[in-house]
């Protein structure tokens, strides 16, 4: 692969990630009332707990999608 290849595949990626990101965002604060309900669903008495983990779980991932794919997305942007 040269640069151009893996700068293309990284921005493609990031966008991928940003997008379930995003979808995931919306889960947690349009749909909440949805999500509550299928977390009840299927762990009963453990819902609130997982309701409370889930905005950790889309920071970490928010990091994670900064650290490896927008990063190197825009160093390749940059001294290409």
């Amino acid at each position: 692969m040269d640069k151009t290849q893996i700068l293309e595949f990284l921005g493609w990626v990031c966008l991928i990630n940003a997008t379930f990101f995003f979808i995931g965002l919306l889960k947690v604060t349009v749909f909440k009332r949805g999500v509550e309900k299928q977390l009840v669903w299927l762990f009963k008495e453990r819902a609130p707990e997982i309701m409370l983990e889930i905005p950790k779980i889309l920071f970490f991932y928010w990091i994670l999608i900064i650290c490896f794919l927008l990063s190197p997305y825009l160093a390749l942007r940059l001294f290409m």
